[in-house]
């Protein structure tokens, strides 16, 4: 197998508890692949030691990032004796091949350890066979590590089952494979995920199995039984229609410089994996910048819309006897009630691009507050419907807060069109050309209802209605789930035994309040939800405890929320600081950055470029966002989406780059046996760091310090620790800028050519029979910061580790060896 993304690598491959096999660059694509050191069996946990003279079978494939079609892998095999001395055979699980001798052990010599490169099966399971063989009868302990593996031409096979982390491991939980059998349902399948258990994915050809949650850990998405985060930059969001400057934001604008093939192929050579597409956004845009005013001479003048970038059949002024009395924007009108097939076929066709590329899409079926109401579809200056002859009827909301809450009859009767905008949807992301995913339904594909329903849009300077009416949680619940009973039911209509689905796609919302968001937890009123996501970093700080959320604070706040719940966060728009125009765009920039510039933007008012001495970054776009991230996905987030393509800009690049190395690094963690460390929004901090509580509780132990922080799970059968921290400013009266959106704004106490900042911390891990590997790293690039050191796990607690100087954020690692 040939893969093109080299592997980053950033540590040494340990051998028992010398360092042994090291590489300081990317490995040739062509054919030996790093993990993460990674364990993926301990007798001495599960308590069945290997007996004697008996083969034996461990599934490898699918564990530790060791993919079921690696043809061979990198093991470090520790034989613990139980008073038999044993020599240790190794070899492909379907026995193509014979045992290789590995290692031996004696009743001098009781614990002793190798490494070797041995085959798995080419059945597809991904098994390897052991035989220890001896003169006596008994059995022996045996310790797998695997630290990397030779990639094969034979993809697929069941062992795709014992996903990394171990759905077949005692590390679990829960194990899927040990749940009871589903009942005979006389051949329908289960469907929704409302709490029930989806079917086992055995059911599933020739049915297509959609993306789901991960059964073993209640926490994160699951695809082929592997559990699953997924990291994405969306300005993406509207890949599939033609607005946007083609500079910046993805576009479907073939000549742009940000056409979808362009951003999406970009996206997955960064390594991400997670876009977002908006169904239908609720207004057009006025051609003058919405920095303009009047005073300044500026003309408002509604942009000619582009006929395709709306579900509905569009109507040019004039024709098909538009009415003498437009409207003076006169931009036409859409039929509420007749789909636009174009449209349609834009979205298959970049959920279809974006699906080869190994993308995800989450797709929002309504942005109630994106655009300019006067020019929406929705307005009744531009809503019309195909049984008017005459086209002459308006139709729309009599307020554009009535699209998502209750409002008068009148309003209540458009919520037919907005069942149809979410059931044309899903029929043609069920039924695309035989020419686009071979005919079949979607499966890296969810559902979103809706973008940001619980808010309100200010007037602009260009006339749009002032009458400002807020979308607060008691409206907007209702209306989405009427939104949410339409997916299910509609969906309904495609699952088996008369459709091609195996069960559902997932449904996911958005809110921004306590009460807005307790309705979908597990247990709640509202079901057939599995994902929340969350906007933003926190809220203000002058905000926090009055019932709003951010996603940092909601993921903090329902960590132990028992069930399915992903919490995600799917908009954070911090690609810049408070003095950073248009939220640090338009790839302005300074300092040790690309001293990169463009004009002022003619009739506005653009504040003042900082300056500053080389060394120092003056936007920290990169590291804001990257510190969003790191911050959110370390507390168990199940999926980020930074909000700021930025498709020309060199921050913009860095960003994609960097997040891309956080999903590479994600991606091999046994996460279904690890936790949050003590929820810091309780007040208190890990045990096994004495870093104290964040700052998100008490801002006199070091305000601008923030963190998050992962240790094993009471069951785990690896012990692995994680340490995230970043300094940043969220001031109260930093108005307008991050903390008015809860963002961070990067604090560096000097340059990042002269770093100050250092940590010294006391460990007190779990005391276990084996040791721990101590690393720090720099989370930007994935770099060693310094040698790792070496600890006793039988003497773990009050060991101290003093972190290298650095400027900004920096990472530690604890993990689990032998």
């Amino acid at each position: 197998m040939t893969s093109t993304t080299p592997t980053i690598l950033r540590r040494c491959w340990p051998v028992g508890l010398a360092v042994g096999l090291c590489f300081t660059g990317p490995v040739a694509a062509d054919g030996i692949y790093t993990v993460r050191p990674c364990r993926v069996l301990d007798t001495r946990v599960t308590q069945n030691p290997v007996p004697v003279n008996i083969p034996t079978l461990f599934a490898v494939g699918g564990q530790c990032g060791i993919p079921v079609f690696a043809s061979m892998v990198s093991f470090n095999v520790t034989l613990v004796g139980r008073g038999v001395p044993v020599d240790l055979g190794m070899g492909p699980g379907d026995g193509s091949s014979p045992t290789t001798n590995v290692v031996s052990s004696s009743t001098i010599l009781p614990v002793v350890a190798s490494n070797a490169f041995i085959a798995l099966s080419s059945d597809g399971q991904g098994t390897v066979q052991v035989l220890a063989t001896s003169t006596s009868p008994g059995s022996t302990d045996l310790i797998l590590d695997v630290n990397g593996y030779i990639a094969s031409s034979s993809p697929g096979g069941l062992a795709q089952l014992y996903a990394q982390g171990g759905v077949g491991d005692p590390g679990s939980p829960t194990d899927p494979l040990l749940d009871p059998p589903l009942p005979n349902t006389l051949g329908q399948m289960p469907v929704g995920f409302d709490g029930t258990v989806p079917p086992p994915s055995t059911v599933c050809p020739p049915l297509v199995c959609p993306l789901r949650y991960d059964l073993a850990s209640k926490r994160f998405f699951s695809y082929n039984n592997s559990p699953l985060r997924l990291i994405g930059v969306s300005a993406d969001n509207a890949c599939h229609l033609h607005v946007g400057n083609g500079y910046d934001m993805c576009t479907f604008s073939p000549h742009a410089k940000a056409n979808y093939q362009n951003v999406l192929a970009d996206a997955a050579a960064k390594g991400l994996n997670k876009i977002q597409l908006w169904v239908n956004i609720n207004g057009g845009n006025w051609v003058a910048s919405p920095l303009c005013k009047p005073s300044m001479g500026c003309k408002c003048t509604a942009e000619p819309p582009d006929p395709n970038d709306q579900p509905f059949k569009y109507y040019a002024p004039g024709s098909r006897g538009f009415p003498a009395n437009a409207p003076p924007d006169k931009i036409g009108y859409w039929n509420l009630d007749e789909p636009n097939p174009t449209f349609f076929s834009n979205l298959q066709t970049v959920v279809d691009f974006a699906n080869r590329h190994g993308l995800f899409v989450e797709v929002t079926f309504f942005a109630p507050w994106i655009g300019v109401w006067e020019l929406s579809p929705w307005n009744p200056n531009h809503g019309r419907l195909s049984s008017d002859s005459t086209h002459t009827t308006p139709v729309g909301f009599s307020h554009r807060s009535y699209f998502v809450q209750p409002g008068s009859s009148s309003d209540e009767t458009l919520r037919t069109y907005q069942k149809n905008v979410i059931d044309w949807t899903i029929d043609a992301l069920y039924a695309p050309p035989s020419t686009l995913n071979g005919g079949l339904p979607f499966d890296k594909v969810y559902f979103e209802i809706a973008n940001e329903p619980e808010t309100a849009k200010p007037p602009t300077s260009c006339g749009e209605d002032p009458d400002v009416i807020p979308a607060s949680a008691s409206g907007v619940t209702p209306w989405q789930q009427e939104m949410i009973t339409e997916v299910v039911n509609h969906e309904n209509t495609h699952v088996a035994p008369g459709g091609k689905l195996a069960y559902r796609h997932l449904i996911a919302v958005q809110p921004f309040t306590v009460n807005g968001t307790t309705p979908y937890l597990p247990g709640g009123s509202v079901p057939n939800v599995t994902v929340i996501n969350g906007h933003y970093t926190a809220v203000a700080v002058s905000a926090e405890g009055n019932g709003a959320l951010g996603a940092i604070t909601m993921a903090r706040t329902y960590a132990s929320q028992a069930g399915p719940l992903i919490v995600a966060s799917n908009e954070g728009k911090i690609s810049g600081d408070t003095t950073a125009f248009l939220w640090g765009g338009q790839a302005i920039t300074c300092g040790w950055e690309a001293p990169s510039r463009l004009p002022c933007p003619p009739n506005t008012q653009c504040p003042p470029y900082p300056t500053g001495p080389p060394g120092v970054d003056c936007f920290g776009e990169a590291d804001a966002a990257r510190a969003e991230a790191w911050e959110f996905m370390l507390d168990l987030g199940g999926g980020f989406d930074h909000f700021g393509y930025y498709w020309n800009s060199d921050f913009g690049f860095a960003v994609r780059t960097q997040l891309g190395n956080l999903q590479r690094f994600l991606a091999p963690l046994p996460i279904r046996q690890m936790k949050t460390s003590p929820d810091p929004m309780n007040g208190s901090g890990p045990t096994w760091v004495n870093i104290g509580p964040s700052p998100y509780v008490n801002a006199s132990m070091n305000p601008h310090q923030y963190w998050a922080a992962l240790e094993p799970t009471a069951t785990a059968a690896t012990h692995d620790y994680l340490l995230y921290i970043h300094h940043s400013d969220r001031h109260p009266s930093d108005t307008g800028g991050y903390a008015a959106l809860g963002g961070y704004k990067p604090m560096y106490n000097a340059s990042p050519t002269n770093p100050q900042y250092s940590e010294t911390f006391s460990l007190c891990l779990a005391v276990q029979p084996q040791h721990y590997q101590v690393q720090w790293f720099d989370p930007a690039t994935l770099t060693n910061l310094g040698s790792p050191t070496t600890i006793s796990g039988t003497s773990a607690c009050g060991s101290n580790t003093t972190s290298p100087k650095y400027s900004y954020d920096i990472a530690l690692e604890v993990i689990q060896v032998p």
